[in-house]
């Protein structure tokens, strides 16, 4: 999904720099055949245009992969406690006595520890 996302941003990107580009090239050459030079603030302001939109919409899937991340980890987190609550709960028998512990000193073990 995230490799997906980071695709379309880079297609994206790719196309808003061919369109501005190509904008660039054609009225460089369209000022060549007229004869004069042309001036390049609009083609500047043209490629500048789609590089904004570009970095936002990577700002935006960035700051939205990095909090679907800290999500993630933070339920990882969540599974990680409760299996240690169950696995420490299946170590204790009905009494709250360890199996070791009634291994080890019989029955009459009446704490874990």
């Amino acid at each position: 999904m995230i490799i997906i996302k980071i695709r379309h941003i880079s297609i994206f990107h790719i196309v808003c720099s061919s369109i501005a580009f190509f904008f660039f090239f054609f009225y460089l050459f369209l000022g060549k055949i007229k004869g004069r030079q042309p001036s390049l603030y609009p083609l500047l302001s043209i490629y500048l245009f789609f590089s904004f939109f570009f970095f936002f919409f990577l700002f935006c899937s960035v700051s939205t992969l990095m909090r679907k991340w800290d999500k993630s980890r933070k339920q990882c987190k969540e599974f990680k406690k409760i299996r240690e609550i169950k696995e420490s709960e299946r170590a204790k028998g009905a009494n709250g006595i360890c199996f070791a512990c009634l291994k080890q000193m019989g029955s009459k073990a009446s704490t874990c520890g």
